[in-house]
């Protein structure tokens, strides 16, 4: 079996072992769900019987993921639980904002009624001066 050089060392342990993202950044983890590979190359890697030395360093590298059950699948659940707090956090300030549209709307409309209460004085003035001006 393939062992993962050292810089991809750590989160292949995590995701063989733990599946836990809080060792790894958001930005790797959506690099690693960007990588998944098609049916297609996936069967291709997997049926491949040559000697590994021959294939590049991703190929051996993606070959080594694909030993690991559902890899890509679990790579987007960790990085779903990575986000999970920003996501919710974001969510919170939007249902407050909707908790203070309610009032947002009753200003907005005493607002407007209050404009056009002046809109239809001013309008009757210069309605007034206009008759004034032609007497």
């Amino acid at each position: 079996m393939f062992t993962p050089s050292k810089p991809h060392l750590r989160w292949y342990r995590f995701l063989n072992d733990t599946g836990n993202p809080e060792g790894l950044g958001t930005e790797l983890l959506e690099t690693l769900v960007k990588m998944a590979l098609t049916k297609e190359e996936e069967i291709k890697l997997k049926t491949y019987d040559g000697d590994l030395s021959r294939l590049g360093s991703a190929e051996r590298f993606l070959k080594a993921v694909l030993d690991i059950p559902l890899a890509f699948k679990r790579i987007e659940a960790m990085l779903y639980r990575a986000n999970f707090e920003t996501e919710v956090n974001y969510l919170r300030k939007s249902f407050q904002t909707l908790e203070v549209c309610p009032f947002l709307y009753s200003m907005s409309c005493f607002l407007l009624h209050f404009v056009l209460r002046r809109y239809k004085l001013i309008n009757q003035l210069f309605t007034f001066i206009r008759q004034q001006v032609r007497n």
